[in-house]
């Protein structure tokens, strides 16, 4: 369970739901830039085109992310995530182009939004 004071209340069916929001940049050479994102510790290029995203917190329930690709010329790129470890705090996304894993060629910025639940009470 996360210990984070959180700035603002988010209205859900879910108790205490929670969002972390970061932006990811990635340089044209598919290296990490400078990352903003609270409640983020770090963010790794783990292989050809996968990167690992270590919270800060660790949370009872994940439920979910968003990755959504922005860049200045058109790109032929998804990102996915493909896994997330509560234990280690850990969630893995791919840049894809097609189902095959790249390493991006241009400059981009994934923008994340991931879900998670703190609380073991589902109504």
């Amino acid at each position: 369970m996360s210990n984070r004071y959180m700035q603002q209340f988010i209205y859900s069916f879910l108790k205490m739901f929670k969002k972390v929001i970061a932006e990811i940049p990635l340089t044209a050479a598919a290296a990490v830039g400078t990352v903003y994102a609270p409640g983020i510790a770090s963010v790794t290029k783990s292989g050809t085109g996968q990167y690992t995203v270590v919270f800060q917190d660790q949370y009872v329930k994940y439920m979910g992310a968003h990755l959504q690709v922005q860049a200045a010329v058109p790109v032929s790129v998804v990102a996915q995530v493909l896994s997330y470890v509560p234990a280690t705090k850990t969630l893995v996304f791919s840049t894809l182009a097609g189902a095959t894993p790249v390493d991006v060629s241009a400059a981009i910025v994934i923008y994340m939004e991931a879900n998670f639940r703190d609380s073991t009470v589902t109504q």
